[in-house]
């Protein structure tokens, strides 16, 4: 038997008690809409209602007073609780009512009637950001957008109406790998047929892509703003690769031949630009250097190019029937979501930090001076500088200078 094997003892935090009988209700909560002049009605399930569970049980022998005092007392604790169901196991359950009862022939023994309703832990409704996840989770998303571009590239370049025109395709994929991999040092391709080997050769065009794009094993902290300039300029020069090398043969292919190509790479690497923007916001979440306008600029530049390939994606002149809308809306749905993880990750850092407000100075001091009058810590005087990049004497600011500041 089953229960031989797996049934559990009863207890409500903690606290133990023998079960007679147990009934678990559940169902759906289901909006009835009814209209006039017309029988019947429309149902709208809503979705599962919590369970509810009753268990009948029994306290007996000398001390049964004992016990049931410690079960009354768990159930009048404030809050949801531990229920150790027999059949189901552990569960989070709110105590609702309870019913004790003595019979005159049941000589040192009572039972009790317990009703329990199922709970989840409460939601926070002003839950904050956590900078570190929020760009962890980015830098982890290009893999979404990669998976999906290289499906759907692989039926397009199945299309019959490209056969006639395979060579040329080769000629372009052979170039745009070859200079992918000219840039990124230290990698090796796989050196087959791009043609016959589809697959391996779009796994070649991401991983020397997130070869060119990845930062250096030692990011100077300092130095963000700057290294996101030089992988942004990296990111824009790959994306014209394709059309470039195109441009070079002698018989290119057609505009319809060559976007299989183009669609793959334009998808790579701005999904490998994004997830690069989070190692940066990850680096920075531990040591701030970037003011708000930074973070903004940043993120402004990577949306704009997910945008932009959206847009591609979408009016494309042979995306003509449904199926082919069909084949690419995994990688837009999956750089909608990168979108939205930048656009949290910046929150985060933006949020991480009091807010900036303009002070004036006062008097002709040092930036030393006033981040120990403003804040009592000189040391602060290089975020002072770092918020305002128009200072070009440290030592001597001028009285009646207005300064970005942090409030605190």
């Amino acid at each position: 038997m089953a229960w031989e094997d797996a049934l559990q003892d009863a207890s409500f935090r903690e606290v133990k008690f023998q079960v007679l009988q147990i009934e678990d209700v559940g169902g759906h909560e289901v909006a009835r809409h009814s209209f006039p002049y017309r029988d019947g009605q429309e149902t709208e399930d809503l979705g599962l209602r919590a369970w509810e569970i009753r268990i009948s049980g029994i306290f007996w022998g000398d001390d049964y007073e004992r016990e049931l005092d410690a079960l009354i007392d768990a159930l009048e604790e404030e809050g949801p609780g531990e229920l150790i169901h027999p059949v189901y196991g552990s569960l989070n359950v709110q105590a609702l009512d309870w019913r004790v009862r003595h019979q005159a022939d049941g000589i040192d023994q009572c039972w009790v009637d317990i009703s329990f309703t199922e709970t989840d832990e409460p939601g926070l409704i002003f839950q904050q950001l956590n900078p570190r996840q929020s760009a962890t989770a980015l830098t982890d998303s290009d893999s979404a957008v990669t998976a999906a571009a290289t499906e759907a590239y692989l039926a397009d370049i199945a299309q019959p109406s490209l056969r006639s025109q395979l060579a040329a395709v080769r000629a372009v994929l052979n170039g745009t790998i070859s200079e992918i991999y000219g840039q990124a040092r230290g990698v090796v391709h796989s050196a087959l047929d791009v043609i016959n080997y589809p697959r391996i050769m779009a796994s070649d065009i991401i991983q020397g892509v997130a070869a060119i794009l990845a930062l250096p094993e030692s990011l100077n902290p300092d130095k963000i703003f700057s290294q996101w300039r030089s992988v942004a300029a990296d990111a824009k020069n790959l994306h014209l690769i394709p059309a470039t090398i195109s441009g070079q043969q002698s018989r290119p292919p057609s505009a319809l031949a060559l976007r299989p190509v183009q669609r793959l790479v334009t998808a790579t690497v701005v999904s490998q630009y994004a997830a690069t923007v989070g190692e940066l916001f990850a680096a920075e979440a531990e040591n701030a250097t970037l003011t708000p306008e930074q973070i903004e600029t940043m993120v402004g530049d990577v949306r704009t190019m997910i945008e932009s390939v959206i847009v591609d994606l979408r009016t494309d002149a042979d995306l003509a029937t449904a199926d082919k809308l069909e084949r690419y809306r995994p990688v837009i749905e999956a750089l909608k979501d990168q979108a939205l993880l930048l656009q949290n990750a910046a929150q985060a850092l933006i949020e991480l930090r009091p807010p900036l407000i303009q002070r004036t100075v006062t008097s002709d001091v040092s930036l030393y001076l006033i981040a120990h009058q403003w804040y009592s810590d000189y040391s602060r005087a290089d975020e002072l500088l770092r918020l305002n990049p128009q200072i070009r004497q440290p030592n001597f600011v001028l009285a009646g200078t207005v300064l970005w500041a942090y409030a605190e």
